[in-house]
């Protein structure tokens, strides 16, 4: 579902899994990116587990 990026960085961590303004964070933010692509429509995104 992700069609765009507004932040380079982030669209850098979605398709390397690296990044290295946000280190501490790459592993919980890339698990919420998959969870925002996998979505199919924003419903799918109300109750997402271990919000």
């Amino acid at each position: 579902m992700i069609k765009s990026f507004r932040c380079k960085d982030t669209q850098t961590l979605f398709e390397t899994g690296k990044t290295r303004r946000w280190a501490s964070l790459v592993k919980v933010a890339t698990r919420k990116l998959a969870q925002l692509d996998a979505a199919v429509t924003l419903d799918f995104l109300k109750s997402p587990p271990g919000n």
